[in-house]
């Protein structure tokens, strides 16, 4: 069948652009979206085509406005998935999206940015650095929308369909009440795929979505370990362990212990029995060769 103008358009503008276009019942496409109830017509793909092969895709979606508590649980969990060989799917979007991308990439995993634009326009234009990294490290930007496509607000809930779509599961760290993550997990629900969400405060705002998908039957998360066990991602990817920890002294090794759960410097001192001017000084030193990090509002946890 003979092509029209606007097709031969798109076509060339993705041949110059160095975009990929798949198709359903071409082998590049992916297999789990085949199985959904509205597979993308096209996937316009920047990166590896590989990738999207992978079948341990994991979706991690959120609130762009992340707490402490959700930076730490993103922390936790994304560098034991990329290390079980999992591949992290999300929306570039800031907050946890944008988090979760990171988090993986510092820990050599790879991963995949679903657009509700064209993918040469990366949205949120902040965001363009992190997408390009996504690509050099052989990860893929994927859309359902041609070069030149608007990051529209219509687009976007059709496209987390896609996030969900091609993930094996989904994890929704953070959410409010009424959000784009709920969107996504109930997607995920509708494509018979396994949902799980981080529990979260009866108070906190951004916790009420999480909460709320828990007592619709999402799966707690309540340890990285039950995590990786129910997505059976226990066996070794292919990205190397962490080296083994080495402690400049007994006191770093226990503020180190005591730093599972974020503290404040006074929390800290009524733990570890040490005076607040003498752990200020070890905890910077500590944060400087990246053994705990810095939350805000002067509380830490272990990296």
């Amino acid at each position: 069948m003979k092509m029209s103008e606007h097709e031969t358009e798109i076509r060339e503008s993705c041949q110059q652009k160095g975009i990929q276009i798949l198709s359903p019942g071409r082998d590049s496409y992916p297999f789990l979206l085949t199985e959904i109830s509205s597979p993308p017509a096209h996937l316009f793909v920047k990166g590896s085509l590989e990738v999207l092969s992978s079948r341990t895709l994991i979706a991690v979606v959120g609130t762009r406005k992340i707490s402490p508590y959700g930076t730490q649980v993103l922390h936790e969990i994304i560098p034991s998935l990329v290390r079980s060989g999992a591949v992290i799917v999300s929306g570039l979007a800031f907050g946890v999206d944008s988090l979760a991308h990171r988090i993986a990439l510092e820990h050599g995993g790879k991963c995949i940015a679903v657009f509700g634009c064209g993918v040469e326009r990366v949205y949120p234009p902040e965001h363009r650095s992190l997408a390009q990294k996504i690509v050099e490290l052989g990860g893929a930007l994927v859309s359902e929308y041609p070069p030149g496509t608007p990051p529209l607000k219509q687009f976007f809930p059709a496209r987390n369909r896609i996030i969900s779509g091609l993930s094996k599961a989904t994890i929704v760290v953070e959410a409010q009440i009424k959000s784009g993550s709920l969107i996504t997990a109930q997607f995920a629900l509708d494509q018979n795929r396994e949902v799980f969400a981080v529990p979260g405060s009866i108070f906190g705002d951004t916790q009420q979505g999480t909460n709320h998908l828990i007592t619709e039957g999402a799966y707690p998360l309540v340890s990285t370990e039950k995590l990786l066990e129910q997505l059976n991602l226990t066996g070794a990817g292919t990205c190397p362990d962490p080296d083994p920890l080495i402690f400049a002294s007994s006191e770093e090794e226990l503020i180190y212990q005591s730093l599972r759960e974020s503290r404040s410097l006074d929390e800290l001192s009524v733990e570890t029995h040490m005076a607040p001017s003498m752990l200020n000084q070890m905890v910077t030193m500590m944060e400087l060769k990246g053994l705990v990090r810095n939350l805000g509002n002067m509380r830490y946890v272990r990296s």
